[in-house]
């Protein structure tokens, strides 16, 4: 997908390339870095392995950060895990109004639609709750 920004159609980053919280996997986070104070030139990032130069404005503390795939990964990995209690719960769906003769098949492909259907941030806010 191409983003246009105002000058040029730029390429979106492909999710390895963009970091999140490690913890609610929000975009919105700040790492410290160096700049020379006479030309505000950048010099270099704090070091990567220190958590405390990392800091989340979602969370409002500091945060490890992990790659959006990996982060889109576990919620992934969270979604297909569900017990049909919980994904009755979370999408509205009954589990009764589906056949049963495909072993609850039919059931299953419309929680899953319904997911695919949300965006990055009601999952993330769904994902999230369910770790709290």
């Amino acid at each position: 997908m191409a983003l246009y920004d105002g000058k040029a159609t730029r390429e979106e980053p492909h999710d390895e390339d963009v970091y999140v919280c490690n913890a609610c996997g929000s975009i919105k986070i700040e790492i410290q870095v160096w700049v020379n104070a006479n030309t505000n030139e950048y010099l270099s990032d704090v070091d990567d392995d220190d958590t405390d130069c990392k800091w989340c404005a979602d969370c409002e503390q500091s945060q490890n950060f992990c790659t959006l795939s990996d982060y889109k990964q576990r919620m992934e990995d969270w979604w297909k895990d569900l017990d049909f209690i919980t994904l009755e719960s979370i999408t509205g769906l009954h589990e009764t109004d589906y056949s049963s003769e495909d072993g609850s098949q039919s059931f299953i492909d419309a929680c899953n639609e319904w997911w695919n259907g949300q965006d990055y941030d009601t999952q993330r806010e769904l994902y999230f709750k369910s770790q709290s």
